[in-house]
């Protein structure tokens, strides 16, 4: 009796397996999807993507896996047959110089609950891979300068703001070397700053994220007496 129990296990097994297949073949052989990534964005320590999809061929919507080389970023369902996307995470790696962005599009057809979908699994396309690269540090920038000179001699105040990295920032005058002249106390992201030099020599600010703990920016430059 135990023998046919198992049996009669096993033959069920096969059966729900064979149901499964030919569920899924019965609604899915025709679906067609498409995706494409046009833009890759950082900012603010996060990574945004954009792009398009679009399915066919009986699909009434689209689940949307984006992946950054190769691993997963997050998935979204859509329904409708075409439309656009965009994606925003934290992101921060950087130690290789290139990265790249793929969305995965999956066909959807009308489950068997009421405004339920399910997914073609098998039927998937992966989009063009993206490449991109960028700092994900902070940026400092110098929005602009007003100055009053006599005989060379320049005093200034420049709108210094930062961008990048982790909050909140500390501004330094120089090139991001050991020693710098710290020019503004922790900050959101922006500063006004007194400026005396020469006319003609440049000015330059860096800033360092995280209470100054991290790297220091590439330098933000202006020349003394230009606006």
């Amino acid at each position: 009796m135990r023998q046919h129990g198992i049996v009669r296990l096993a033959l069920l097994g096969s059966l729900l397996a064979c149901s499964s297949s030919a569920w899924a073949e019965d609604l899915c052989p025709a679906t067609t999807a498409k995706g494409t990534v046009l833009k890759v964005e950082y900012k603010d320590g996060h990574f945004i993507g954009s792009g398009t999809w679009e399915v066919g061929g009986g699909a009434t919507g689209a689940l949307l896996e984006f992946r950054v080389d190769n691993e997963r970023l997050a998935a979204e369902t859509r329904t409708g047959t075409s439309g656009t996307w965009s994606t925003v995470a934290p992101f921060a790696t950087c130690d290789r110089p290139l990265h790249a962005l793929r969305v995965l599009v999956f066909p959807s057809v009308g489950g068997a609950a009421e405004g339920s979908l399910s997914h073609c699994l098998k039927q998937f396309v992966r989009s063009n891979a993206l490449q991109f690269q960028f700092r994900c540090g902070a940026q400092a920038q110098i929005d602009h300068c007003t100055w009053e000179c006599e005989e060379g001699d320049c005093a200034g105040l420049c709108a210094v703001s930062a961008s990048g990295g982790r909050l909140p920032y500390l501004l330094f005058r120089g090139h991001g070397e050991e020693g710098d002249t710290q020019a503004g106390d922790s900050s959101e992201a922006a500063w006004t700053v007194q400026v005396i030099c020469k006319r003609g020599e440049k000015v330059d600010f860096t800033v360092r994220d995280n209470f100054g703990r991290g790297r220091p920016s590439p330098p933000a430059e202006r020349v003394c007496g230009e606006e």
